[in-house]
């Protein structure tokens, strides 16, 4: 065969390598899922706006109407899971209000 046979075989196989390249890509864009396409129809568009720009103005009247009612200053929180005596707020047992600190006897 010499150098020249065996070059077509390497010709032979990187056509054969082609070919079946070519038809698996055939039998995958056969099998591929249908992709989703922009309607032509936009009707619904005007309806979706008007319902969005009336969430708006909705919101645009209820916010300062809940915003004058809340109180000015909310109270403090108050958290239960300190041990007792910790928090600063509370006697040694964790349920009085201790005097101020300048006043307890130590």
């Amino acid at each position: 065969m010499g150098s020249r046979g065996y070059s077509k075989v390497n010709m032979m196989r990187y056509l054969i390598g082609l070919a079946s390249l070519g038809l698996s890509a055939v039998a995958l864009a056969a099998e591929a899922e249908p992709r989703p396409t922009l309607s032509s129809d936009g009707s619904w568009v005007p309806v979706i706006l008007i319902v969005v720009g009336g969430m708006f103005l909705a919101a645009a009247v209820i916010g300062p109407i809940v915003r004058a009612n809340t109180p000015e200053e909310v109270p403090p929180a108050h958290s239960h899971d300190e041990p007792p005596g910790t928090s600063h707020h509370h006697g040694a047992s964790g349920l009085l209000n201790p005097a101020p600190e300048n006043e307890l006897h130590h």
